[in-house]
């Protein structure tokens, strides 16, 4: 009885700390856009809701419910990311009135959605820098270009590690490279 109980308060503790750690991470990735406003509130209460279910798990349950606790968290886990995936790589190329997209593109966004396509398929990394090193052209005019990109809707940005810009292809980018990639191929 003794030990369930230090095992509750000792589990208590440590997701009072844990909270206390956390609440400022998620303030500053809400501060930085990173994560939506509102969503302290949100993390709090699922906090306070995980932290009573940890304690009553330490204080009184068998290893049979920290097995059937553990299944379905990883359950869930692998159909959400199951889910995310799918809708990822999902697109509407299978309907029958799908076209593929024709642009006119100039000659400084050809050359720039082209090297993104390339990069991509050499498994380069994509930033800024690396853009306007390949292409030379110059930065205001790198930038210009990579944001006529986006607005066509043929790339986007990811944030990636330390704060850097990368950019991908979306799908309709993908299937404008793959058009013309099959073209210079043919």
């Amino acid at each position: 009885m003794i030990v369930n109980r230090l095992k509750a308060v000792i589990l208590a503790g440590l997701t009072t700390t844990g909270a206390l750690i956390a609440a400022p991470i998620v303030e500053s990735l809400v501060n930085d856009g990173v994560l939506p406003k509102g969503i302290g509130a949100i993390l709090l209460t699922l906090w306070g809701w995980l932290s009573a279910i940890f304690i009553w798990l330490a204080g009184e349950s068998s290893i049979s419910n920290w097995i059937l606790l553990a299944t379905c968290i990883f359950l869930i886990y692998s159909a959400s990311h199951y889910c995310k995936l799918r809708l990822k790589y999902t697109t509407d190329s299978n309907s029958e009135d799908y076209e593929p997209p024709t642009l006119d593109l100039t000659s400084k966004q050809l050359k720039v959605f082209y090297y993104i396509g390339q990069a991509i398929d050499n498994r380069e990394p994509i930033d800024f820098d690396n853009i306007t090193k390949a292409t030379k052209l110059s930065i205001l005019s790198t930038e210009k270009t990579l944001l006529e990109l986006i607005d066509l809707d043929l790339i986007s940005t990811e944030k990636g590690y330390f704060g850097v810009t990368n950019f991908k292809l979306t799908h309709r980018g993908r299937d404008y490279y793959l058009e013309l990639y099959s073209n210079e191929t043919t």
